[in-house]
């Protein structure tokens, strides 16, 4: 391995760590939007936006390749629909920001470069409400449009090479284990950890700043950042199964948890403020049916008093388990409660697709499609009961056209492929799948894709020109990220 890979892969190293302190500065006075700092020589010289943007490329990869991302579009949805609902009242938004739920029950979130906001199961699953999981979102958020590691790289730029390598490895291990973590980074820094800790509460400060204002103007309560987190603190130290990771890596004192709800009181206004929303029920109840055994969901004990969130849950345990017939029954019974829950409506289509009623779904998702145009999560829900109900034609047809209009996501490309082969038409396929790899990062698959694509019977004129010149691009990427 080179030098320059080396320390690129270093770089990463730092870009997964989660944030080494509270959301809570450390005693400080709160930030007015006057104080906050200027963003733009120190950080931009020690790492550009498209420096950052292609190690938030690398994370993404990384991320994807190394830990448990849940692929479940609803929920993905939901997450990325709260994130966007904070990053449109975020300020200095550089990046197009990406939320990702991976399947762990640790009880932990981190961000990494380029607007990459990792979010554990375990933390859904503890949050109360849907202001709670968005305040720990938006201290996440934060750091990014505060360029809080480009900062940082600032920062660490004036050690020694020997001793950064060895910091950035230590920090690694801290994503995983912080107490390993932060024992490997106490021997290796020593002269510099409290020079380090300093410079990074001055981040958190920020943080908590920004954070707070990002929730008031999305109308969420921005308490419910003291409540969880106290919260957590007070269910920590009446167990016996340790302090949660999100803990670890951001301590709750008293004295901050107090100061941030000084903050939080100050900044947020009266009366207009959000602490829940039926989505979020819904969106905590499918994670929770996604990783719970489905026995042990429908073992109960059921009182026939259920919320519709719990009645959600079992029904997706049904599904689960095999039972789409009776989890159809379910969720139509609850979209007839709630009819306007997008969310219950493609859940009840899965549903009938599974049982295959598949007439029944293509009909609900169409009806739902022309209410919500262009949806992704509608759209792409559609296309899967296309194929299943035989259609793999109009399912090609009906992404093309998402494509040309807004684009399409990585899983979405993933289906254009599968609907493009069904279809017949092989070097559409294959130009779907070579644009799914580079979406994802995967230059050198995307490559292999087009090649395949190129080789093509059948393939015209106006087709052959496109891959060539998505060949080119992708080459010219590849060569600038071995360079790196």
């Amino acid at each position: 391995m080179g030098t320059i890979r080396a320390s690129a892969l270093a770089l990463l190293a730092l870009a997964l760590v989660p944030s080494p302190n509270a959301p809570f500065a450390a005693e400080s006075p709160p930030l007015t939007q006057e104080a906050l700092p200027s963003l733009g020589e120190t950080a931009s010289n020690a790492l550009s936006i498209e420096q950052e943007r292609r190690l938030g490329q690398r994370a993404l990869h990384e991320i994807r390749q190394q830990m448990p991302v849940l692929s479940d579009p609803i929920a993905n949805a939901y997450l990325n629909s709260l994130g966007d609902r904070l990053t449109s009242n975020a300020p200095n938004v550089r990046f197009r920001f990406r939320f990702l739920i991976v399947d762990s029950p640790e009880i932990n979130a981190f961000a990494a470069p380029a607007g990459i906001i990792v979010i554990y199961t375990g933390l859904i699953k503890a949050a109360s409400n849907e202001a709670e999981l968005a305040a720990v979102m938006a201290h996440e958020i934060a750091h990014i449009t505060q360029r809080h590691f480009a900062r940082t790289v600032a920062e660490h730029a004036r050690l020694s090479g020997p001793t950064l390598l060895a910091a950035l490895g230590a920090v690694l291990v801290g994503l995983h284990d912080p107490t390993l973590g932060q024992a490997a980074l106490a021997s290796t820094m020593a002269g510099a950890a409290q020079q380090q800790l300093n410079f990074s509460r001055s981040h958190e400060l920020e943080a908590d700043e920004v954070g707070i204002r990002m929730l008031t103007r999305s109308h969420l309560d921005p308490n419910a950042m003291v409540d969880f987190f106290a919260t957590l603190a007070r269910d920590s130290h009446q167990s016996e199964s340790g302090i949660p990771a999100l803990l670890l890596t951001h301590p709750a004192t008293s004295h901050r948890i107090s100061e941030a709800r000084n903050r939080s009181n100050q900044i947020s206004g009266a009366g207009r403020l959000s602490r829940d929303s039926r989505r979020f029920r819904l969106f905590k109840a499918r994670i929770v049916a996604l990783t719970t055994p489905p026995d042990e969901l429908l073992e109960g004990p059921h009182t026939g008093k259920e919320s519709p969130a719990q009645q959600y849950a079992l029904a997706l345990a049904l599904l689960r388990a095999g039972h789409a017939n009776k989890a159809a029954l379910h969720l139509a019974e609850l979209h007839r409660a709630h009819p306007k829950s997008i969310m219950l409506s493609i859940s009840l289509a899965e549903a009938w697709t599974a049982a295959r009623h598949n007439a029944a779904a293509v009909t609900l998702l169409r009806t739902l499609n022309e209410l919500h145009p262009g949806q992704p999560l509608i759209v792409a829900t559609l296309a899967q009961s296309l194929l299943a109900a035989g259609q793999a034609n109009q399912a090609q047809t009906l992404l093309q056209n998402q494509a040309i209009q807004s684009g399409l996501s990585a899983d979405m490309l993933h289906l254009l492929a599968k609907s493009a082969a069904t279809a017949g038409d092989d070097a559409g396929s294959h130009e779907a799948l070579a644009r799914y790899y580079a979406k994802q990062g995967e230059l050198n698959s995307a490559l292999k894709q087009i090649e395949i694509a190129l080789r093509a019977p059948n393939t015209n004129a106006s087709t052959r020109s496109r891959l060539h010149g998505l060949k080119t691009i992708y080459e010219q990427e590849l060569k600038i990220s071995n360079m790196e």
